[in-house]
């Protein structure tokens, strides 16, 4: 009885580890899922309401509520925190034209959060509402977390996400290429574009 019973919770425990084991990477497999692909214009994209900057311009598109988006804002403090202002920095919050019922939202919903306070406290970021996405879609952003990189000239340097998974913090390859390119001189005239994979929420999801 007592070696029947011994079996059965072996059984039981190799079960319990095989679904956690299997939670465990599908969490992974998850968090390293990219958002929708974005195509961002080759060139500073006209009728935006930005106007092109004569020095490089970065701007980041988030949604407030998208719980990925916090990772993103503390990757870019520490890129801020070594660019000492040497490029102009933009955020856009994205607020909804419409509900599902048709009334227009208030933006209000959107942008009071304790993530606007850690925007506000980066260094020379300039933080702007979004009504509609209108720029959102100008720039070819569909992922929250989404960032772009023009040049003097207006010519794209960098497009995609920053993070090395959904929710990370850290460093990253992505980072570490954005940085390059912030970099790059202004001289260098070859178009050379970075483009990586942004991880997080639809930028068009009233419910990420």
């Amino acid at each position: 009885m007592t070696a029947r019973l011994s079996r059965l919770q072996q059984l039981l425990l190799c079960s319990w580890g095989a679904l956690l084991l299997s939670g465990i990477a599908g969490i992974g497999w998850w968090n390293s899922q990219p958002g929708l692909s974005a195509s961002s214009p080759a060139r500073w994209p006209a009728g935006s309401v930005f106007l092109r900057s004569t020095r490089k311009t970065l701007i980041v598109f988030l949604h407030p509520q998208c719980p990925c988006s916090r990772a993103t804002v503390r990757v870019l403090e520490r890129l801020a925190a070594r660019l000492h202002g040497r490029v102009d920095m933009h955020a856009l919050l994205l607020v909804p034209g419409s509900s599902p019922k048709g009334e227009a939202p208030s933006a209000d919903a959107f942008t009071t959060s304790n993530l606007l306070e850690s925007l506000d406290a980066i260094p020379g970021l300039l933080v702007h509402t979004d009504p509609g996405a209108r720029e959102a879609k100008r720039f070819g952003a569909t992922t929250s977390g989404h960032v772009v990189l023009y040049d003097e000239a207006g010519r794209l340097r960098f497009a995609g996400g920053i993070t090395a998974s959904r929710g990370h913090e850290g460093d990253s390859d992505a980072l570490a290429a954005l940085a390059q390119q912030i970099d790059r001189p202004a001289a260098m005239t070859t178009l050379d574009q970075i483009k990586t994979a942004t991880l997080g929420c639809p930028l068009f999801s009233k419910e990420p």
